[in-house]
């Protein structure tokens, strides 16, 4: 094999590898909405109200009952606020990984680049593969 269709070959590779990661990286996007929807819905529907109940108002909750109904509101939030911290961690590491994916990327295109010029400054082969130098003589 000659080196230009090394070369070629080498240019097919990164290609397929960038459409790959280009795949991983839409993938990840959609999981990291779809995660940060619920996260949000989560945080708004469940979490800040939990909290913010006020079981005080009522005049059915006294003594006894009050203290047990704060405890497992307290619980829920600690819970709530746990699932939420976790949630956080997954989405920054969904955002880092799409970072490095978008670096491997770069790292392929630039190797493409430079694959590209050396394809170029190779002297041009005729049909039977002999450059330039191997004609007319």
């Amino acid at each position: 094999m000659s080196r230009r269709d090394d070369i070629k070959s080498r240019i097919h590779h990164l290609e397929e590898k960038i459409a790959r990661y280009k795949g991983y990286i839409e993938e990840l996007r959609e999981a990291h909405r779809l995660i940060m929807e619920k996260y949000e819905h989560l945080q708004k529907e469940a979490y800040e109200p939990a909290k913010a109940y006020d079981m005080t108002s009522s005049e059915k909750w006294l003594g006894d009952l009050l203290d047990t109904a704060r405890t497992l509101q307290e619980k829920i939030v600690c819970r709530t606020s746990e699932g939420q911290s976790e949630t956080a961690e997954l989405l920054s590491d969904i955002e880092r990984i799409i970072a490095r994916l978008e670096k491997l990327i770069e790292e392929c295109e630039d190797e493409i680049a430079e694959l590209e010029a050396e394809l170029e400054s190779l002297p041009d082969e005729d049909e039977n593969g002999a450059g330039y130098e191997g004609r007319g003589q």
